[in-house]
C-alpha cells in the first residue's frame, strides 16, 4: 500500500497536502475508523521528529472525507522554519476498530526544505 513521493517546500511557507488513501489494488480505503500520523525526521533512525502531525482535528491532520479516503495534512509556516536540507517522512494510518490495530504506511519519501530568499 505504501507509495514513495518526494515532497519539497520553501523554508517557512505554509503547505497543505490532500491525500486520497488507496489499497494496493487502487481501491479507496474507508477511513472512518482510522487515525493518521505524519512524521518528518532528519533520518529514519532519529528518535526525535522535527515535524509531527496527527488526528484528531486540530493536531495537523483532518480526515475530511472518511468514506472517500481523503485526508489533509496541514503544515504551518512555523512548522517549516527548520534547517534547509533533505529530511525523510512518512504518513501512517491505523485502524482502531475491530479489537486490534492495523497500521499501514501509505506515503514515504524525502522531505526537502529549500532556503527561502525573502524573509
Amino acid at each position: 500500500m505504501a507509495t514513495t513521493s518526494h515532497l519539497s517546500i520553501f523554508r517557512g511557507d505554509a503547505k497543505e497536502y490532500q491525500i486520497t488513501v488507496k489499497d494496493s489494488a487502487g481501491t479507496v480505503i474507508d477511513l472512518t475508523s482510522y487515525t493518521a500520523k505524519f512524521t518528518v525526521r532528519s533520518n529514519p533512525l532519529d528518535t526525535t521528529a522535527v515535524i509531527s502531525k496527527a488526528t484528531p482535528v486540530g493536531l495537523g491532520i483532518d480526515i475530511t472525507n472518511p468514506t472517500g479516503g481523503i485526508l489533509k495534512v496541514k503544515l504551518s509556516g512555523t512548522d517549516l522554519t527548520i534547517d534547509p536540507k533533505k529530511y525523510v517522512y512518512d504518513l501512517e494510518i491505523t485502524n482502531t476498530g475491530g479489537g486490534f490495530d492495523d497500521r499501514y504506511t501509505v506515503l514515504s519519501g524525502n522531505f526537502t526544505i529549500t532556503s527561502d530568499v525573502s524573509r
